[in-house]
């Protein structure tokens, strides 16, 4: 949840910290899902879903 400037922030923590410390590569492209009309919603309530293909 938040704007998407915070994306940045969210992908480095994931390919930096999380995916190393599970033991985890990533496999392919990340894939965003948005659940939300990002024309209408205020920047720091726009909710997505990053998706990251692993193995």
């Amino acid at each position: 949840m938040g704007s998407n400037a915070d994306l940045s922030a969210l992908l480095h923590q994931l390919y930096t910290q999380y995916l190393p410390k599970e033991g985890l590569e990533p496999l392919g492209v990340y894939h965003e899902i948005y659940l939300d009309d990002w024309s209408k919603a205020a920047s720091a309530r726009r909710r997505m879903i990053v998706r990251q293909p692993v193995r």
